[in-house]
């Protein structure tokens, strides 16, 4: 009640008691004022095609009517992002998948993995960071929806409110010996799938380590343009497209 006028309070009160009878397999919020409504960040943009939780239910939300008038390049993406309320309108469960990432690894924890998942992988996945477009600061790798590795190689941080770098391996061998296990992985003839992959993860890791990633198969954000050269290619926003997924920036 702090942000609405007493006039429309019961309003809004009267809209949560009806969500809570009802108790729909699906709401679908139509632009921010509705994310508002029901006690979500109202970013629209940001938000726009993810399945997200609220305190009455599952809720995908879309661009509102008038603002597609207004910018009719929205449309396409609202007719997608309905078809997909539509499929979630058949269960008020929101599906995840469980997923176990391996995080700050030994050398061993690297081969370990490789083994059980990556060797065994039919499509993987790989990914990198840059810190000030100077030096691969980390590099993912997916063998599966279900499996992933992080490795770590700069950790940033602040300290006196400046932003300060350090080197997360121990000494300089152990971190070579890490490079030389993403060698091996990036180098393996195993099919390979990135965002943006050919121009920018392949291109730096070819640049500064001279680490040649073979067999790429397919990069989402070429096959993205490919499909509709109009629409956004970041992978958020493919992501809200695609898959069956809540928006992964905003669940920390």
């Amino acid at each position: 009640n702090t942000w609405v006028r007493a006039d429309y309070g019961d309003h809004v009160r009267k809209l949560h008691q009806d969500l809570k009878d009802l108790q729909p397999n699906i709401i679908v919020a139509l632009g921010a004022t509705a994310m508002w409504a029901l006690g979500l960040k109202p970013a629209i943009g940001k938000s726009r095609g993810s399945i997200t939780e609220t305190a009455y239910g599952k809720c995908l939300p879309v661009y509102h009517p008038a603002a597609i008038l207004r910018n009719w390049s929205e449309r396409t993406i609202t007719i997608v992002d309905l078809f997909k309320a539509r499929r979630e309108s058949q269960s008020s469960t929101l599906n995840t998948r469980n997923r176990e990432i391996l995080t700050e690894p030994s050398i061993s924890d690297l081969y370990d993995w490789w083994e059980a998942h990556g060797s065994k992988s039919s499509l993987l996945a790989f990914d990198i960071e840059t810190v000030r477009k100077t030096q691969i600061s980390e590099i993912g790798f997916a063998s599966d929806p279900e499996h992933a590795l992080h490795i770590p190689f700069v950790i940033e941080y602040k300290q006196h409110n400046r932003r300060e770098y350090r080197r997360w391996w121990p000494d300089v061998q152990t971190e070579v010996e890490a490079w030389e296990f993403v060698r091996m992985v990036c180098e393996s003839d195993i099919p390979k799938i990135g965002q943006n992959c050919i121009q920018y993860d392949a291109y730096w890791l070819a640049k500064e380590l001279g680490i040649a990633v073979r067999n790429i198969v397919h990069d989402t954000m070429t096959k993205a343009h490919c499909w509709e050269p109009e629409m956004k290619k970041n992978l958020g926003f493919l992501g809200s497209l695609f898959l069956d997924e809540r928006s992964w920036k905003s669940i920390r």
